[in-house]
């Protein structure tokens, strides 16, 4: 009750989810869309990418509208930099889960999914909790490990 009657409060003085909303409410919200590796989250790493396509398969079919998680979760997906494996750009290619639209993630040979819900949460749960789905190619571990964008 307390932290509800807290986050009630920061809801209502910053007008979170309405026209008027605090300009700090929507700069975080915007940054953390386009750089979600930045923001405190929770990562899930599967031993292989189809215990991943599982579950991303699962998450979209119930988020779906009229599905039991409909307007509670969302789904991006973050791929590899594309071209720096063919067979990593073919596995993800053949998946059922993937459309071949999906932005390029921070790090090569490894699939981030971002997943942003009211259903679970820590920290201000009004502002969702983000939970990061991976799974790491093989292919990753054949160079020093680095992670960033791609100039």
């Amino acid at each position: 009750p307390g932290q509800q009657a807290l986050e009630d409060a920061i809801a209502e003085a910053l007008h979170i989810g309405t026209p008027d909303e605090h300009p700090a409410v929507t700069g975080f919200v915007s940054s953390r869309a386009a750089r979600a590796e930045l923001y405190a989250h929770l990562g899930i790493r599967y031993r292989s990418f189809e215990q991943l396509e599982e579950v991303l398969g699962t998450l979209e079919r119930d988020s779906a509208p009229g599905g039991p998680l409909a307007g509670r979760v969302t789904v991006d997906k973050r791929v590899p930099p594309r071209g720096l494996s063919a067979a990593v750009d073919a596995r993800i290619a053949a998946s059922p889960v993937f459309a071949g639209v999906e932005a390029e993630g921070p790090a090569r040979h490894w699939v981030q999914c971002r997943i942003l819900t009211d259903v679970v949460g820590f920290g201000i749960v009004s502002l969702g909790a983000e939970f990061e789905l991976d799974v790491v190619f093989p292919e990753f571990f054949d160079q020093p490990v680095m992670f960033g964008r791609r100039a």
